[in-house]
This record gives C-alpha cells, structure tokens and sequence, in this order.
C-alpha cells in the first residue's frame, strides 16, 4: 500500500561554478572540488536525515526509494557540452588541472572524472558525512524496511564519453548512495 513506501528526495545538487569563480574567488580546480565536497556532503546528510525521520517517524514503511544521487559523472557531465563545445574554456580547464593547453577532451574528461572522485574518496567532510548516512541506511535495514538506490543515472553520458574515445573508470559512474546497507538498482536501456 501507499504507506508502506516511502519516496526519498532532496534538493538538487547545485553546480555553480561561475559564482565561486568570479572575479577570481578561487580558481576552477578549487571550485570544482569544492562542488564536488559540497554536494556530497549535502546529499549524505540529507539522505541520512530522511533515513532517520523514517526510522522515526514512520516505522510501519516497509519500502523506501530514492532515484537520485551524486557521482564523479554527474559533476562532470554539468560540464561536458560546454567544454565539448567552447574550445577556450576546455583551455582553460585543461590548465587549470595542470595539463597541456591542447590536451584532448577525452582526457580532460578522465582527469576531471579522476580529480571529482578522489577529492570525494579522499575528503575528511565526505568521509564523515558518508558515515552518517551509512549508519542511517543500516538503521533502516534493522527496522525492516528495504532501502532502494539507483545505481547511477549517468548511462547516456558513459555512452557519450566512450564515443568521443574517452575511457572513464566505471566507478566514475556510480552512484555515491551505493552500499551494503542498500540494494541497487539500475537498468540498461537507455530508452
């Protein structure tokens, strides 16, 4: 029944490089991981804190999804056109990452997929925020209720990425909700 299911959704994540780059607040590199550690941090904590009201709140729901979520993907897929499109800004992001001016996209693309997953990997915020979460997601598992998560969303971009000869790590697109505490789910019709 209706009551039994519980629809997880936060805010969307925000990408706003331009305003934390503006009259040279802080360079590309350092705002992308900064958006990378906020969103993160944002959704674990977010989705930790509607884990627990459920727990709560509502202990009699047997069912709990949750379609969205974050990944090194998704940040550099709010990039991709842009940098596929405006060979000055593909430039200067190649640059500002510390590589040649001339690198090709496929490159640029696996280092800033690389660059988003380590800083969210590698971040003390992340990691403590994550925790957070997998503690509400275990909750929710002891109370019985069946925490869906998807497995990542970003199929059509891999596709894109693949057929301008990029190689991205498949971690790249996986969603950071994934863990032991939750069953995944995913397709693989891009239709």
């Amino acid at each position: 029944t209706g009551s039994d299911i519980q629809r997880i959704q936060n805010a969307p994540a925000q990408q706003d490089y331009a305003a934390l780059t503006k009259d040279g607040k802080m360079g590309f590199l350092q705002a992308f991981q900064t958006v990378a550690i906020r969103n993160a941090a944002y959704f674990y904590l977010s989705t930790a804190t509607n884990l627990n009201a459920i727990v709560k709140e509502q202990p009699t729901v047997q069912l709990i999804t949750q379609s969205q979520g974050e990944s090194p993907s998704r940040l550099v897929g709010a990039l991709f056109d842009r940098l596929e499109q405006n060979q000055e800004f593909r430039e200067g992001i190649a640059q500002s990452i510390g590589m040649e001016i001339n690198t090709p996209l496929p490159k640029i693309c696996e280092e800033l997929l690389k660059i988003a997953e380590n800083t969210i990997a590698g971040n003390e915020i992340c990691k403590k925020s994550r925790q957070e979460y997998e503690k509400a997601a275990q909750s929710a598992l002891e109370h019985g209720m069946t925490y869906l998560v998807a497995a990542g969303n970003e199929g059509n971009f891999q596709q894109r990425l693949l057929q301008i000869g990029a190689d991205p790590s498949p971690s790249s697109f996986r969603n950071i909700f994934v863990n032991e505490f939750a069953t995944i789910i995913g397709s693989v019709d891009s239709q």
